[in-house]
């Protein structure tokens, strides 16, 4: 569904994505009173609009909000976090890096000072010799683990053996169905493992798309929607931040195709899969 493309809810996709460009400041601002979560966020969502319909006015709002994100990064951490200038973490980060990719593929040019800060963020809160990656320093969580190095594919890295088959372990055995839901890890833990496709990649699928598919809200008025009280961080944004990454996760399967062209294997001696 797009706002170019006829359909059921074509007004409603044109509607949103008017409606965030509506409160971009000049400066390419997207928060209206966010912070940077919003920034990236509403940034992604500009940018994919503008790439599904090569609207210019959507291409040149993502363009602006590139901008944006690219004056807001911290000159010496190479990190963005809630507010532009903040030293960062790698949660906000994560999202920055995707938004800059979308603008990319819309001819957007990111200069290489920003890349080899972020690089160097990525460093700062990754383990030596290892993948495992910390929100704000090298202690590492499966969360920031997914989405440090899903940034570190989006930059282009090819990962070693070890490091690699270490992390996809390490992401397994917090996979979806164990604990408390938390859709957060989950998204940036199937990108991740999407794209290494890894033998970590199909026992993860499974898991997430039956206990997805499980838990989706049927019948009444919350019917399509996931529910948030019991998932972690949904107070934070309720029924339709838990719905909208729900829906993204399964969307995995079709976003940012062959992004990994390196040789990943969950054990090191094992044969991965062609793509």
């Amino acid at each position: 569904h797009a706002p170019n493309n006829p359909g059921p809810y074509q007004k409603t996709v044109a509607d949103a994505v008017d409606y965030l460009i509506r409160y971009q400041r000049p400066d390419g601002d997207l928060r209206n009173g966010g912070d940077m979560y919003t920034q990236g966020i509403a940034a992604i969502a500009v940018a994919e609009a503008a790439i599904m319909t090569r609207d210019p006015g959507y291409r040149d709002a993502a363009f602006l909000a590139a901008d944006f994100i690219i004056k807001a990064q911290h000159r010496n951490t190479g990190g963005w976090r809630y507010q532009p200038g903040d030293p960062g973490d790698t949660s906000v980060f994560g999202w920055q890096i995707m938004a800059l990719h979308a603008a990319e593929q819309l001819g957007y040019e990111v200069p290489d000072e920003v890349y080899k800060r972020s690089n160097n963020w990525l460093d700062r809160v990754t383990r030596k010799n290892s993948l495992r990656s910390g929100y704000q320093n090298d202690s590492p969580n499966p969360a920031m683990t997914a989405e440090a190095m899903f940034c570190r594919i989006l930059l282009g890295e090819v990962f070693d053996d070890e490091p690699l088959a270490d992390a996809s372990r390490y992401m397994l055995n917090e996979s979806p169905g164990r604990g408390k839901d938390n859709f957060y890890f989950w998204y940036y833990g199937a990108l991740t493992l999407r794209h290494v496709e890894n033998e970590a990649w199909p026992q993860w699928n499974v898991k997430m798309r039956d206990h997805l598919i499980k838990e989706q809200k049927k019948g009444g008025e919350a019917d399509g929607s996931w529910d948030y009280s019991s998932t972690r961080w949904g107070d934070r944004g309720g029924r339709v931040y838990s719905t909208a990454m729900g829906a993204l996760m399964l969307e995995v399967y079709y976003l940012y195709t062959g992004l990994y062209r390196g040789k990943s294997a969950l054990y090191p001696t094992s044969v991965a899969k062609s793509d």
